[in-house]
C-alpha cells in the first residue's frame, strides 16, 4: 500500500508552531501609532461617478417592429380562429346544459400502469414543511 513517513508531516508541524508574526498586546501599543477614532478616522472612501448617463426613454411608439412574414400571419390567423371556435363550442354546451369538453381517455389500459397512483407533490411538501415547523 502506501508508505507513511515517521513523525509529524510538514503541514501538521507548520500549524503547530502558531502565528508567524509576534502578536503585539493592545495595552502595550504606542498610542501615537493608533488611528484616530470617530467619523474622520473611520470614514470610508466615497464612490466617484463619471458623470450622468443619458436616460433613454423607451416607449412602444419608438420601438421598431420586426417585419412579419406571411406564413407567420397565416399561422396566427389559423390558431386564433380555431381557438375562438373552441371557446364558442364550450359556451354553447354550457348554456344548453350539455356535457362540456370531452377529455381524452385511452381505449386500452396499459397493464404496467394498472396499479399506478398519482403522487401529489404539493401536498407532500406541505406536510413536510408543517412537520418541520412543529419540530422547532
Amino acid at each position: 500500500m502506501y508508505a507513511l513517513g515517521r513523525g509529524p508531516n510538514k503541514i501538521v508541524a507548520h500549524t503547530r508552531r502558531g502565528p508567524n508574526q509576534p502578536i503585539e498586546r493592545f495595552e502595550t501599543r504606542d498610542s501615537s501609532k493608533r488611528e484616530p477614532f470617530g467619523p474622520a478616522g473611520m470614514s470610508s472612501p466615497r464612490p466617484v461617478f463619471n458623470g450622468k448617463k443619458a436616460v433613454v426613454n423607451r416607449s412602444p411608439n419608438n420601438m421598431t417592429q420586426e417585419p412579419v412574414n406571411p406564413q407567420h400571419e397565416d399561422n396566427v390567423r389559423y390558431l386564433k380562429s380555431n381557438w375562438q371556435q373552441v371557446e364558442r363550442e364550450i359556451t354553447q354546451t354550457a348554456r344548453s346544459g350539455g356535457d362540456g369538453p370531452v377529455y381524452y381517455q385511452e381505449k386500452t389500459v396499459n397493464p404496467d400502469l394498472k396499479d399506478f397512483e398519482p403522487f401529489d407533490l404539493e401536498a407532500w411538501w406541505g406536510k413536510k414543511t408543517l412537520a418541520k415547523i412543529h419540530q422547532t
